[in-house]
């Protein structure tokens, strides 16, 4: 049997279960996001949420381009291996060649999941298992997709998405109040208006020493920087670290004290949003300015 007529056996071999997956996806969206089961590799409860969603926004999804288009948006928004995205995106690329980065791996005919891994059945000349991860396939397929890696500002851990680093810093660290100390003794600075004195910026001739109990931090203004009252009333002020993130936070992306115009609950949110908008930007955990020293974690640590 010539090569040609191999390829279109092994086409024919797949055509039923292309057309049932296809199928499968198609009733979804036409039944409003309604399912009577779960579908191949489960995937159809999440993926009717998206449908569902689409619809109560006035926007409905009417065919499979439309409902990788969206669920593509929502793996952009966890950044996460999301394989109920990458089945639609495969489903439509079936019975075609299929590409890692700029190398052709053979037609695409079927494939499988394991957690967050997929097994890609191709045809090149003969039947093959291409293994691999779901975020590596979601690469090939969306270049375009910025990754975007959320980082602990404790213990510098990096996560996936927003919503576990968020759920780790919650669970696993708590802030004490403490106090930054700023540069005070900058021979430029007008003693008389020590409030604009205070740098907003980071600098490596800051003092930055970090003190969690208020009267420690008084003596040491007085002892180390000749601070004189009225003066360390408004340096404490300005440099307090709130408990449990409340009133003011560092953020060592802007090397400097954030107040935060919120209060409880809103204030995490707040402050997670802050520092979610650095990372979102595709900034590093290794550029995070430590806040009780001049360093940045890569400067002392081994981070990439």
């Amino acid at each position: 049997m010539s090569p040609a007529s191999e390829e279109t056996k092994a086409l024919r071999n797949y055509a039923t279960l292309q057309k049932s997956k296809v199928d499968e996806l198609q009733n979804l969206i036409e039944n409003a996001g309604e399912c009577s089961s779960s579908g191949y590799f489960n995937v159809l409860p999440s993926l009717s949420k998206i449908v569902k969603l689409w619809l109560e926004n006035g926007t409905a999804i009417t065919n499979l381009e439309e409902l990788e288009k969206r669920a593509v948006e929502r793996y952009k928004k966890l950044g996460k291996p999301d394989f109920e995205c990458l089945h639609v995106a495969l489903v439509r690329r079936q019975g075609q060649n299929f590409y890692s980065n700029s190398k052709c791996l053979g037609l695409l005919l079927d494939w499988f999941f394991d957690e967050t891994d997929v097994n890609l059945i191709v045809w090149k000349g003969s039947y093959r298992c291409q293994e691999t991860t779901t975020k590596d396939v979601m690469n090939w397929l969306f270049p375009e997709i910025r990754h975007i890696r959320y980082a602990c500002t404790k213990c510098f851990m990096e996560f996936g998405n927003k919503e576990e680093w968020i759920r780790h810093e919650n669970n696993k660290h708590f802030q004490l109040q403490a106090w930054r100390c700023p540069e005070i003794l900058n021979p430029n600075s007008d003693r008389n208006d020590l409030t604009k004195a205070l740098p907003t910026t980071s600098t490596e001739n800051e003092c930055a020493r970090l003190f969690h109990r208020r009267d420690d931090f008084e003596e040491h203004l007085c002892n180390e920087h000749d601070c004189k009252e009225p003066d360390v009333k408004i340096v404490v002020t300005a440099s307090v670290i709130g408990r449990n993130y409340q009133r003011q936070i560092w953020c060592g992306f802007c090397g400097k004290l954030i107040p935060l115009q919120k209060e409880g609950l809103d204030a995490w949110s707040e402050r997670f949003d802050h520092l979610g908008k650095h990372f979102q930007k595709e900034q590093n955990i290794g550029d995070w300015l430590l806040p009780d020293c001049n360093k940045t974690v890569r400067e002392t640590r081994d981070v990439r």
